[in-house]
């Protein structure tokens, strides 16, 4: 029996695993796009991390209350809330050190801007680049872990 050849043209990294030697990060996926959402999700699950989703701006900020993410993706062009605005709530919100990242369809000069000022800490345009997102998790996976408020009875 011949086997399909991947349509996916990039090599398969050890960082992609869930049994790599990555510390596993808790992610939080925002983008009112639900099948955009659900499969960076999936991906992310996949790869070994702890990922949950919010399609409103709203879900996501009733998500940090209730569950610490160390990472969060925001979709900049939303529904109901600007991803900048957003993740600056968050960023005040937040009672621990978060990862904010941005994923963008549209990168206008003034969104870029923006991220740049600060709001987020990095920018990803869409199709996000998998290899890509999961070197920067890596490079991020030594920062302090967040205590998951589920198990530590603080809910």
């Amino acid at each position: 029996m011949r086997l399909a050849i991947s349509p996916y043209p990039y090599p398969r990294n050890d960082y992609m695993t869930a049994q790599s030697a990555v510390r596993r990060l808790s992610v939080l996926v925002v983008d009112d796009n639900r099948d955009a959402a659900d499969t960076l999700v999936l991906f992310l699950r996949l790869s070994g991390h702890d990922a949950r989703v919010a399609y409103t701006g709203a879900q996501a900020l009733a998500a940090l209350r209730d569950w610490r993410p160390d990472v969060a993706v925001l979709d900049i062009v939303m529904q109901d809330v600007d991803g900048v605005d957003l993740a600056a709530r968050m960023r005040a919100e937040a009672d621990q050190s978060i990862l904010l990242l941005a994923v963008t369809g549209v990168g206008t000069n003034d969104e870029v801007a923006r991220v740049k000022a600060g709001t987020f800490d990095h920018i990803f345009l869409k199709p996000v680049n998998p290899d890509d997102l999961l070197r920067l998790l890596t490079s991020h996976s030594d920062r302090p872990i967040a205590p998951d408020r589920s198990t530590d009875g603080t809910t």
